[in-house]
């Protein structure tokens, strides 16, 4: 089968970078034919000129249009799975491969689709104002995208716009989670018949190897993940290791705030292999996000390894810490957080509690692609 793979990448990369190039890999490994149409973020230009023609493109992207159709009868796709479409590939994309009967797969990474900003979050809680109006003005009133009024009235001009249309050229909605289905289909019922859950997936990384005594963050340094509260709490607990691993837009104020803790350690970016290194020696993993988590690919890395993960009781997580109570806390109650790491930090053989298990049961290579070549078989199909 020959696949097109659309992702726009973000600036800061994170999940969605990962998953998309592991996607490649897993369809390349059994023999199908794969090409990635990727923009990229980090080359936004500074002009407001360039900028402003940007914004005017969010509606309708001419030279895009263009680029498209050529790669589309350069590679003659049999299907397109799209990540990422903001803000550089825009909605263009779906009227493009509609218009050569190319079958259109989404997956929904976040929340995108009612909310400018992606998350549901604003001034450090879940906002969901947008939701209750079919034009999503509030965000412009709190300058919610990129931090400014402008560029939240064109992000909220071109949902309006775009939503009219796209929900019925896409052919397939994947959720990789169930909570992210329901909150979904309880908002969009039309898409319902057209929709499913299927996890990410990662390799299989359970491996031997010595536990030492450190707790462990990766991800994206921003508001939504709580990381400021999980740093303050280790900055209390100053007997207990902490190692962050990761970047994003709270970086250099955290590391002038906390570097003169000794149990703080920030490592910056690391390479998946390294990622899993670190996973694989921790003492537990810990998930201190604020706003409504899609599905961590770190979750799943660290079932991967058989490694206990500290998460908020939230959905998407209820499923494996229902079985291992002492690995929650109630979501965006930081001080049960802080009591569970001292808890956890006491311990020493976490060998009862069955993490790995919840990873071969439902989050490896081979399901993800069983069920996503019956999805790819069943658009093409009925296109």
């Amino acid at each position: 089968m020959k696949i097109l793979l659309v992702h726009n990448l973000y600036h800061y990369r994170g999940g969605e970078e990962t998953y998309f190039d592991s996607l490649a890999h897993l369809l390349l490994e059994n023999k199908h034919t794969v090409t990635k149409y990727t923009k990229d973020s980090r080359i936004i230009p500074r002009s407001l000129w360039e900028r402003c023609n940007i914004a005017v493109n969010l509606f309708w992207n001419p030279q895009l249009s263009n680029k498209l159709e050529a790669a589309i009868q350069k590679y003659s796709p049999d299907v397109a799975h799209i990540q990422n479409i903001y803000p550089l590939i825009t909605p263009t994309v779906y009227f493009e491969l509609k218009k050569n009967n190319i079958p259109i797969v989404q997956t929904i990474h976040n929340y995108r689709f009612f909310c400018p900003k992606g998350t549901l979050f604003r001034d450090g809680n879940i906002c969901e104002l947008c939701i209750r109006h079919p034009f999503p003005y509030p965000s412009i009133l709190h300058g919610c995208y990129q931090s400014s009024r402008m560029a939240s009235l064109v992000m909220s001009g071109s949902m309006y716009w775009n939503n009219k249309n796209i929900f019925d050229l896409i052919d397939h909605f994947i959720f990789p989670s169930s909570f992210t289905h329901k909150y979904y289909i309880q908002r969009i019922p039309t898409i319902k018949h057209k929709s499913s859950v299927l996890p990410y997936f990662v390799l299989d990384k359970k491996k031997a190897q010595s536990q030492k005594q450190y707790f462990l963050y990766i991800g994206r340094l921003s508001e939504e993940k709580g990381i400021k509260e999980l740093l303050d709490i280790f900055s209390e607990l100053k007997q207990i290791p902490i190692i962050i691993i990761g970047d994003g837009p709270l970086s250099s104020v955290l590391q002038k705030k906390y570097h003169k803790f000794q149990n703080i350690q920030f490592l910056g970016r690391k390479s998946s292999y390294e990622i899993s290194n670190y996973i694989r020696s921790a003492k537990c993993l810990i998930i201190s996000s604020k706003w409504f988590e899609v599905l961590p690919l770190v979750y799943l890395e660290a079932l991967s390894c058989g490694k206990p993960v500290l998460a908020p009781d939230t959905d998407i997580f209820v499923r494996t810490i229902e079985k291992n109570k002492l690995f929650y806390y109630p979501f965006n109650n930081f001080n049960a957080l802080k009591k569970q790491v001292v808890k956890i930090d006491s311990m020493v053989d976490f060998s009862s509690f069955k993490f790995y298990d919840e990873y071969k049961a439902h989050f490896t290579p081979e399901k993800h692609y069983r069920t996503l070549m019956k999805i790819y078989a069943h658009v093409t199909k009925n296109n």
